[in-house]
């Protein structure tokens, strides 16, 4: 995949930063936001909807203050570094019951 091969070059305050809005390690930021490109992801937010070029918002809950996107990794890291964006989650996938 080429989300494999991108280079992500981020301060340890960066780091640590976004380790805490993606719920995670601060040593496995990098390679995480390498598998966030592209796919689903859930933004909450705090006060005003963050938008940004290279983020394709799909759908909106206003009433939860969030909304599911793809983001190019560019948008994906605008966002980690917005005061109003609280966490990024990786929209779960669902399999289909017959």
């Amino acid at each position: 995949m080429a989300s494999r091969e991108l280079k992500i070059s981020l301060t340890p305050e960066e780091k640590e930063l976004f380790a805490k809005k993606l719920g995670i390690e601060t040593d496995k930021v990098e390679e995480f936001l390498k598998n966030l490109v592209g796919v689903r992801v859930f933004v909450h937010y705090t006060d005003k909807q963050p938008v940004y070029k290279g983020v394709k918002i799909y759908r909106d809950f206003p009433e939860l203050r969030m909304y599911s996107a793809r983001c190019t990794l560019r948008g994906l890291l605008r966002l980690l570094r917005d005061d109003s964006v609280v966490k990024i989650e990786r929209v779960p996938r669902v399999k289909l019951l017959k």
